[in-house]
């Protein structure tokens, strides 16, 4: 992570070094690069302000069945059309991705790397700790490195990459997933898509920005695809709108996580609800519109 106490900015883009830029959202600094179109927050933040960013984060596990299943169905067609023994959660939060592999294949050889807060719970569950963080510092070689929900924390990806590259065995695979800045919600939402969130979230992603990354670093393509409609952003989007009319009452306030989870459960629960969400997926994924954006590249 690349930081400043200077209250430095980008003036160019950390991906392609263009200086050809145009701003994104003026309220939320964010510049897009008219080179290859990356979208990133031109403020380096301090140590201080991310400090204050994830400090207020909680080791709290929520994951619903419905999750659990659907990601234990992605790792599992990655193991069965590969070579897997030793894998790195880089980054790994609460371990998800970890236990379900774990469940799957308990001979697998398992290691994580966190914030050093982590790092008990991360052994408690039996798993192998590396120091580093988004950088391992480790000799072994891997043959998966899962890295969700995590490259739009840094703006060191170009040397996230590097690195990630060097601890992958021959053939290695990465692994990643992202909230998609090309998606239908960030596109209605604009500046107020719930994951705008700068310095939290520091680089923003489509298919074909993080492929252009990708390639960059030496990574050929398994697969990319965007998938899912928010239902957790579409009513987080709706509070605050409802927040700022003159209908302030708490009973106008509805539980995004709640809701999220409900609807997930319908849906998962009946094969017609089943059918229309893979046709909606297959759409989104046609026209990249999709909330989340999950990749496979090969080293």
């Amino acid at each position: 992570m690349i930081t400043s106490n200077e209250r430095k900015k980008w003036h160019k883009c950390y991906i392609c070094d263009s200086n050809r830029s145009k701003t994104q959202y003026k309220d939320k600094r964010l510049k897009k690069c008219l080179n290859c179109s990356f979208v990133y927050f031109e403020d380096i933040p301090s140590n201080e302000e991310l400090d204050l960013v994830y400090s207020k984060y909680t080791r709290e596990e929520h994951i619903t069945p419905e999750s659990s299943q659907k990601i234990r169905a992605e790792l599992e067609k990655i193991l069965n059309s590969n070579q897997i023994r030793n894998v790195i959660d880089i980054a790994c939060g609460e371990c998800y991705a970890l236990d379900i592999l774990n469940s799957i294949d308990s001979k697998l050889n398992l290691f994580a790397t966190e914030h050093a807060s982590a790092k008990k719970n991360v052994m408690d569950k039996g798993y192998r700790f590396i120091e580093g963080e988004f950088f391992p510092i480790t000799d072994l070689k891997f043959d998966l490195i899962i890295f969700t929900e995590a490259i739009e924390h840094i703006n060191d990806v170009n040397l996230f990459l590097e690195h990630a590259y060097k601890i992958l065995n021959p053939g290695g695979l990465i692994y990643i997933t992202t909230p998609n800045f090309s998606s239908l919600e960030r596109r209605v939402m604009q500046s107020q898509w719930g994951m705008v969130m700068p310095p939290e979230h520091l680089s923003y992603f489509t298919p074909k920005t993080i492929d252009f990354l990708m390639s960059k670093n030496k990574f050929r393509k398994v697969f990319s695809r965007t998938e899912n409609i928010s239902i957790y952003r579409i009513i987080e989007f709706i509070n605050k709108r409802a927040s700022k009319s003159s209908i302030t009452s708490a009973k106008m306030h509805m539980s995004p996580q709640k809701i999220s989870d409900n609807l997930q459960k319908i849906t998962e629960s009946n094969l017609i609800t089943r059918f229309v969400k893979k046709m909606i997926n297959i759409f989104l994924d046609f026209f990249n519109l999709g909330s989340s954006m999950k990749v496979l590249y090969k080293k």
